[in-house]
C-alpha cells in the first residue's frame, strides 16, 4: 500500500504580503504617472500615493503575522515574506527619508530670496492677519531659520519687463489654485505680494 506524504500548506498570510507589497508598487507607479502627467488634481495623487504607502506598511504587518504563523505551525510561505519584506522596504525607503528630512527642517510660510532686504509686504487687513501682524520678513518667525536650512535660494532673473512677469506670475499662481489675497499689478508697485492658503 501506498503512503502519500502531505505537504505543509503555504500560509495565507505570507502569500498575501507578498500581493500586497506588489501591488503597493503598482499603485504607486499608477499615483506617480497621474501626478506627472496632470491627469488629476495633485491632491488627488498624492492620496493614491499615500494609499500605496498604507499598502505597502499592511504588507509588512502582514509579513510579520505570517512569520508567526510559520514558526509555529511549520506552514509553507518564507520565500515570500522574504519577497514582500524586500519589495516593502525598498518602495518605503525613499518616503521614510523625505520624512525625516521634512521633520529636520523648519516649517516655513515665507521664503525671501533677499534676507537682508526682504520685501515690504502689504499692510492690508487681511493680509496682515493672514501674515500674524508681520509687515517684512525679517520679522517673520521663520526668517532666520531660512538661512540655516536653504542658504543657497536665489531670486529667479527674467529678460521680461515687469509687466510681462507679472501676467506670468498671476497665470502660474492661477494654474496652481492658490487664493491671492492681494496682487498689486506692475505698472503701480515694483513687487506683488501673493499669499496661499
Amino acid at each position: 500500500m501506498r503512503q502519500h506524504i502531505l505537504d505543509e500548506p503555504y500560509s495565507q498570510a505570507a502569500i498575501w504580503s507578498r500581493r500586497l507589497a506588489v501591488f503597493a508598487i503598482l499603485v504607486a507607479m499608477i499615483g506617480l504617472i497621474v501626478i506627472r502627467s496632470n491627469a488629476v488634481e495633485i491632491a488627488a495623487g498624492i492620496a493614491v500615493f499615500g494609499a500605496s504607502i498604507l499598502l505597502a506598511c499592511i504588507a509588512l504587518l502582514l509579513a510579520g503575522a505570517a512569520a508567526v504563523v510559520i514558526w509555529r505551525t511549520g506552514r509553507k510561505g518564507v520565500g515570500h515574506i522574504i519577497w514582500a519584506v524586500l519589495l516593502s522596504a525598498a518602495f518605503l525607503a525613499f518616503p521614510a527619508f523625505l520624512a525625516v528630512k521634512a521633520v529636520q527642517l523648519p516649517l516655513l510660510n515665507d521664503i525671501a530670496t533677499d534676507v537682508n532686504d526682504p520685501p515690504q509686504f502689504s499692510a492690508s487687513a487681511g493680509v496682515v492677519t493672514a501674515r500674524r501682524g508681520a509687515v517684512r520678513s525679517r520679522e517673520l518667525p521663520g526668517a532666520l531659520a531660512q538661512q540655516s536650512a536653504y542658504a543657497d535660494i536665489q531670486p529667479i532673473v527674467m529678460d521680461l519687463e515687469a509687466a510681462e512677469v507679472y501676467e506670468l506670475v498671476q497665470s502660474t499662481v492661477k494654474s496652481l489654485g492658490w487664493t491671492v489675497l492681494e496682487a498689486v499689478p506692475a505698472s503701480e508697485a515694483k513687487e506683488a505680494v501673493y499669499k496661499t492658503v
